[in-house]
């Protein structure tokens, strides 16, 4: 006897399908770290309160005691950005949940290159700048290469 479109093999199908997917979000949720965003592209991070998703890029500094790794972040959300202040715009620490995202790797010659600008109506020159530096660091080697990661959630460091 088969248990082909039974009731039994519906069921056991879905507990599956439940286990399987908690797994995957289970190992999806990413690791933790400390560090403070050091640039920023300013078109990115402009408020637009909408009901499409927005997705920010950044270049935090990992302060893991070993050196000053820098990483990419993009950081992908609905309406208004909850990551405001001084944890944004001056570089204090925070703690981030992070997923390794290298489909988006890239050198920060591209990752500023890419950058969007804002135009004003007729004018070919951009009236904004690609890319904004909110620490003391001043300078990106441009063969720098960034690993990439999605964010997943932060915390405020004292």
């Amino acid at each position: 006897m088969t248990m082909t479109g039974s009731p039994f093999s519906t069921i056991l199908t879905v507990i599956c399908l439940f286990l399987v997917s908690g797994t995957a979000e289970c190992l999806s949720r990413g690791q933790r770290i400390t560090g403070r965003i050091v640039v920023l592209r300013p078109v990115d991070s402009a408020q637009w309160g909408s009901i499409v998703k927005s997705n920010e890029r950044f270049i935090v500094q990992i302060a893991d005691g070993r050196s000053r790794r820098l990483i990419e972040i993009v950081y992908s959300h609905f309406g208004y950005s909850d990551l405001k202040g001084d944890y944004r715009d001056a570089g204090k620490p925070i703690s981030l949940v992070l997923k390794r995202s290298p489909r988006c790797d890239q050198k920060f010659s591209e990752f500023e290159a890419e950058a969007p600008v804002l135009h004003l109506t007729g004018d070919s020159e951009g009236v904004s700048e690609r890319v904004v530096f909110t620490t003391d660091l001043r300078k990106i080697d441009p063969a720098y290469r960034l690993k990439c990661y999605e964010l997943k959630g932060w915390t405020p460091l004292p």
